[in-house]
């Protein structure tokens, strides 16, 4: 492969791996894209391709050892609280029975009707029961019974 075809082929493989990291915005890929770039400079020293690649993944490397620490901090991405999180901890009643095996159960907490799965798979809770909210898994409820230990 000569010096301006290998050249083309590394800017290609660097640009699919911008095309990735931008969709993911993650730092996955960014490491390749220099090590892409690096083995792109050194391919127009007529290098052989076995040296381009050595040279991809000691840049890609070395990337990913300094900057990512300074990248990740910079870039931290918070999770935003939802009005959602207001129910954990809260109290409700179950209005379906709660069966985890059956993917069934449903639940009253503060005034809205939720889908909500047991902490424990082998938990049964049936309905008019009171319930504690324990954490939010996607659009779920996840519930322990109420119990005089757990007020």
């Amino acid at each position: 492969m000569t010096g301006m075809t290998a050249a083309i082929v590394w800017l290609i493989i660097a640009g699919a791996f911008f095309v990735v990291e931008s969709m993911t915005y993650q730092l996955i890929c960014i490491w390749f894209m220099a090590g892409a770039l690096g083995s792109m400079i050194v391919s127009f020293m007529g290098l052989s391709f076995t040296s381009q690649l050595w040279i991809f993944f000691v840049v890609s490397l070395a990337f990913l050892i300094m900057a990512r620490p300074l990248l990740k901090s910079k870039l931290k991405v918070r999770r935003q609280p939802t009005n959602a999180d207001r129910v954990i901890g809260m109290v409700g009643v179950v209005t379906e029975t709660i069966d985890n095996y059956a993917a069934t159960g449903r639940a009253q907490v503060n005034g809205l009707s939720w889908t909500v799965r047991a902490r424990e798979d082998t938990m049964k809770i049936t309905p008019d029961e009171k319930v504690r909210v324990l954490a939010i898994e996607g659009v779920k409820l996840i519930v322990e019974p109420l119990t005089e230990t757990t007020v």
